[in-house]
């Protein structure tokens, strides 16, 4: 029994838009339906009822019977690892045989009664939907009353790496109620933890504060903890997934300092954006209307959107019986003693007086991590990165207010985006220039008999180019590796591909754009660093073919190639391509083809950026995932598209806005996926050092710690990054003490 979101009429199409042509007539918007699944092994039969009318029939892929051998996995709603469903889920069950239409009315009519009269509400006149509605609410009561123990506030201490997300009314595990904030971290790390409190009463001016941390005689102040809180805001549907922007959920979306930042009504699911004023009072502005607008990194003054978060944690008021997720950062200084730090987190309400002091465990560990290295060869570095989008100083002085898209950043902007980068172990960026250096300007889009002209803004942009990469390497950016993505795919876009061969004509251009290109970034950069020019964006067919001899003028001119792709075509672009960026669920026999002849894959689309709430997600995927299928990194797509306003998810009719962060007036918030993105990082990092040890002590502990790596799964239901980072943290030490 399934509940559809309470949204306009153009649902009905958009939540059954997998469920087989005229079921959404069938739909009732905003009321429970009744789905039925019925398979027949034998007949691979399949026949899908909604509301007792049955809507598609035939046969299906022959499959196991399920639910009826405990050994074999039965999961409701979706896969672990995997997006949930939206919505709810009554009730499910599984029948060893087919009921017939009158059983299942009737059992479905006594299953209503006996809920009504469990909880003591007269089943006369009273359905499904409004029963659900009470019944939710007088359970969160029951449950509040028993986890609080007599008392008027409780938490939850929750790992913000799992797959659990939470909302205003989120159940709580009870057996994680009470329990104490445990970190374990390596020196000069990042590492999250989370706690969900509740209160029976409203809280004025409530803020989380953190004690010094104490190990014997060495002390760290309370600063090294980062404080924020999980903004549950109005978000679409994954657009990952069934790119519905016309149904509603409440999701964790960003992690922000100041509450206040966004305010939403949780009712209607609509959100209200800050906007600081030189006045001193602020303006609230709508950021969830419906438009149906493609306005594609356009620039946004940060002047009229001047939107910024606080420096650190603000007060805020909680109201009763309203969970509310804290996220702790915890960042340990790199020349920290080991051992273990006790202190507290102590939440204050108005007047300063302590609600409640959550005890708060540090483990600093006695190492610090390597960068991250290659499973299948140590001597192979790892390319951790994202598809980034920048376009700063474009449209003024260097002291004007910029830009809440890419399109336009100032300075200061462009520098925090590094810093956040760098800070992510996001350290090589597929540079997405928009200034336009070098520019080969086609006449006629998509028309491949016109163009080729080189403009003016070839030399134009050059120091602005220049400039781009001085920050860069002021900001500790490495630039060993240079992933330009310029001027649209290097100029070429699709029409190049329309080609059936390399003209002399192009070839002169492209051999002006590799050389201005070269010249300007190895005045910055060094004579050393590697040069790799974007081919044709997710090219495949004859248009893929058509653009090899391109790649190949490239490298004989002294750069190379990195390009996207599906990973299907890994095997004809393995022996022309030394950089490819493969979507999809990684899998070893691609990453065997690329290293066949000596090149690199890395990963992407394993999702794309967009899903703000699922840290686990790219965690799981971009962590161990790469790493036990031999990939050489990732570069998802992308750090910080916007499809129009970054802080409205329902006001582009195509897509969603495909970003890790979003945009502010002084730089970006980030958001729980980013942190997972960074939580894959340190996974490789803490699976390289155990790499390294096994190398260095040889031996039955050695081949017993490679044996549990090289035989996990990541992408099979029940893997938890979570648990196998502490395995991987054992065997280290365990190695270290021998």
């Amino acid at each position: 029994t399934v509940q559809t979101n309470r949204t306009d009429p153009k649902t009905k199409k958009d939540v059954v838009a997998h469920c087989g042509a005229g079921v959404e007539r069938d739909i009732r918007v905003g009321e429970w339906n009744h789905l039925a699944f019925v398979y027949s092994p034998a007949a691979s039969e399949i026949a899908l009822y909604v509301n007792g009318i049955l809507k598609t029939g035939g046969k299906g892929r022959p499959v196991p019977e399920i639910g009826l051998d405990p050994a074999v996995p039965f999961t409701v709603g979706s896969l672990p690892g995997c997006f949930p469903l939206e919505g709810q889920i009554a009730r499910y069950r599984i029948y060893k045989g087919a009921l017939s239409a009158e059983e299942i009315a009737r059992e479905e009519a006594d299953f209503v009664k006996k809920l009504l009269d469990e909880e003591g509400v007269p089943s006369k006149g009273v359905g499904l939907a409004e029963f659900q509605s009470v019944r939710h609410e007088a359970q969160l009561m029951a449950a509040d009353r028993k986890l609080a123990k007599g008392k008027s506030f409780y938490w939850a201490t929750v790992d913000p790496m799992g797959p659990e997300t939470y909302v205003p009314d989120s159940d709580l595990d009870p057996a994680l109620v009470g329990q104490p904030v445990d970190v374990a971290c390596a020196k000069g790390e990042y590492e999250a933890a989370s706690v969900v409190v509740r209160s029976l009463e409203d809280l004025k001016g409530l803020v989380p504060v953190v004690s010094e941390l104490v190990s014997g005689k060495a002390r760290l102040p309370g600063a090294v903890v980062d404080t924020r809180i999980v903004k549950v805001m109005a978000q679409a549907l994954d657009w990952n997934t069934c790119r519905s922007r016309h149904m509603r959920a409440l999701r964790g979306t960003v992690l922000l300092h100041d509450d206040s930042l966004v305010r939403v009504d949780y009712e209607k699911l609509q959100n209200y954006l800050r906007l600081d004023r030189p006045s001193g009072t602020p303006e609230y502005r709508c950021v969830s209307e419906f438009k149906d607008e493609r306005k594609f990194e356009h620039f946004i003054d940060a002047a009229d959107w001047n939107v910024r978060d606080a420096k650190e944690i603000r007060p805020l008021d909680l109201r009763k019986r309203f969970s509310l997720q804290y996220w702790f950062t915890v960042l340990v200084p790199e020349d920290a003693k080991p051992g273990l730090y006790r202190g507290t987190i102590a939440f204050k309400a108005q007047g300063g007086k302590t609600v409640v002091s959550i005890p708060l465990r540090l483990r600093v560990l006695p190492f610090a991590l390597p960068e991250p290295r290659t499973r299948y060869d140590l001597t192979k570095k790892m390319y951790t990165g994202v598809s980034y989008r920048h376009n700063w100083h474009k449209y003024g002085k260097p002291d004007y207010a910029g830009s809440i898209t890419s399109n336009g950043r100032n300075e200061q902007q462009f520098r925090a985006e590094l810093r956040s980068l760098k800070a992510h172990g996001e350290l090589y960026v597929t540079e997405l220039m928009q200034f336009g250096f070098p520019c080969w300007s086609w006449n006629a889009w998509r028309n491949p008999t016109e163009g080729h002209e080189v403009t003016a803004e070839e030399t134009k942009f050059a120091p602005y180019f220049k400039r781009t990469l001085e920050i860069m390497k002021e900001e500790g950016m490495p630039l060993d590796t240079l992933l330009l993505w310029c001027a649209g795919n290097f100029g070429f876009r699709e029409s190049y591909g329309l080609h059936e061969r390399f003209p002399g004509e192009h070839r002169d251009v492209l051999k002006r754009c590799v050389e201005a290109v070269s010249s300007v970034a190895r005045s910055v950069a060094g004579n050393d660093t590697q040069l790799y020019f974007y081919g044709i964006d997710e090219a495949h067919g004859k248009e893929l073919e058509a653009e090899l001899p391109c790649w190949q003028e490239i490298r004989r001119l002294g750069a190379d190639v990195v390009a996207s792709g599906q990973r299907r075509n890994t095997a004809l672009v393995a022996p022309h391509l030394r950089f490819a960026i493969m979507s999809g669920v990684p899998d070893r026999q691609f990453s065997r083809e690329m290293h066949k002849y000596g090149g690199v894959i890395l990963n992407y689309a394993n999702p794309q950026a967009g899903t703000k709430h699922r840290a686990s997600v790219y965690r799981n995927n971009y962590g161990f995932g790469i790493y036990c299928n031999d990939y050489d990194g990732y570069m998802t797509y992308a750090w910080n598209v916007s499809a129009n306003n970054p802080w409205n998810d329902f006001d582009n009719r195509d897509e969603g806005d495909l970003a890790l962060v979003i945009g502010t007036a002084d730089g970006v918030v980030d958001t729980p996926s980013h942190e997972g993105y960074r939580e894959a990082y340190d996974d490789l990092r803490y699976l390289t050092l155990l790499r390294q040890l096994c190398e260095r002590h040889p031996g039955r502990l050695a081949d017993e710690a490679k044996a549990w790596v090289d035989t996990r799964e990541p992408f099979r239901p029940g893997f938890n990054a979570t648990n196998g980072r502490f395995i991987v943290i054992d065997y280290i030490l365990r190695l270290m003490a021998e």
